[in-house]
């Protein structure tokens, strides 16, 4: 919701926005239908909590023509999967997916894109600026960290938790509130409200929420902010100094490796074949699934004659290999001189 509304306040456009759900279904049809002939924008939130008023919305959209819709007309959905939402509203409407970015750097980075955190006079508004910038950046790290450890299928998480960005934010203003109201950081009070409140209100299974407040303990604690304290046990994740501008943060978080080892989630570096497992048991998943269910006439292509084609298509869309030998036989002269000079 949140770059939502921003893109309505930069292309100056009216929103209506309800969260559906029991009994929301006869005020999202008059919102709807008030946007339609105005010309507003029609949102309606999460989608899979009214299984049953599923069928209207498709009859609501299966209505919409060119003629009886406001040029301007938009109507926004927003659902987890499921297998209630309408197939023809989906094979009809545009399709987005939010999903984190993969690795600790990229989703580190992309928290520090991202309002509340993107925006200056945020991230300068706390009256302890020091303590803030250092507790913010280690609490960007540890919503990697969950994110992080969704890749390793049931080793990282029993259930595969939707962690979002809302829960980054709310902790955010939360910890902006409780240390302009205390003298003292509050650390009892910041790991409730965002292991058993924000976060913890989506785990459902004892033992995640175990493991969720003891990796919540590594980056809510005293030592966490000192400047060059560790943040992993390898020691590639350190602290960062607590009075940079935003600037400086993102281009600290730009430096931090490219590939992050299991290490740093809290696990085994054997959790990688694990990981790989899974997102290949994912892929092959996902392509079985847009099989067709029977067979047709004669004349087409077999099943295994079907996927051997798509396979094969993929392959040869692939880049060739990068040869790291030869990058790094280029880089060595170019570092020992960028080195000399600086020297």
């Amino acid at each position: 919701m949140t770059p939502l509304l921003k893109l309505s306040r930069e292309m100056k456009t009216e929103v209506a926005y309800t969260s559906l759900g029991q009994g929301q279904g006869p005020i999202a049809e008059r919102m709807i239908e008030k946007a339609r002939k105005e010309g507003s924008w029609a949102v309606m939130q999460n989608c899979m909590l009214a299984p049953s008023w599923m069928n209207n919305l498709e009859r609501i959209a299966e209505g919409m023509t060119v003629d009886t819709c406001h040029a301007k007309f938009r109507l926004w959905c927003t659902t987890y999967p499921t297998p209630d939402f309408p197939v023809s509203v989906l094979q009809n409407g545009v399709k987005m997916t939010n999903e984190p970015p993969k690795g600790m750097r990229a989703n580190i980075g992309g928290s520090y894109a991202v309002d509340p955190i993107g925006d200056g006079d945020f991230f300068e508004s706390c009256s302890k600026p020091e303590k803030f910038k250092t507790l913010l950046y280690n609490l960007c790290f540890f919503h990697a960290v969950i994110q992080e450890r969704r890749t390793y299928g049931p080793l990282g998480w029993n259930i595969g938790y939707e962690f979002n960005m809302s829960d980054l934010a709310i902790c955010c203003r939360q910890l902006v509130g409780f240390l302009d109201d205390n003298a003292d950081i509050p650390y009892k009070a910041l790991k409730y409200t965002a292991g058993e409140c924000n976060y913890g209100c989506r785990v459902t299974d004892d033992k995640d929420r175990r493991c969720l407040n003891c990796l919540l303990d590594r980056f809510y604690c005293a030592e966490s902010t000192v400047e060059g304290a560790l943040l992993d046990a390898a020691g590639e994740y350190v602290v960062p100094n607590g009075n940079g501008d935003l600037e400086f943060y993102r281009d600290y978080v730009d430096k931090l490796p490219l590939v992050s080892t299991p290490g740093v989630v809290g696990l085994h570096d054997n959790a990688n074949i694990t990981k790989s497992q899974f997102e290949t048991d994912k892929v092959l998943t996902a392509v079985l699934i847009t099989e067709t269910g029977g067979g047709g006439g004669g004349g087409g292509d077999s099943r295994e004659e079907t996927i051997e084609r798509v396979a094969t298509d993929i392959l040869h869309k692939m880049p060739s290999l990068y040869d790291m030998e030869v990058s790094r036989e280029r880089s060595e002269p170019r570092a020992k001189r960028a080195a000399s000079e600086a020297s």
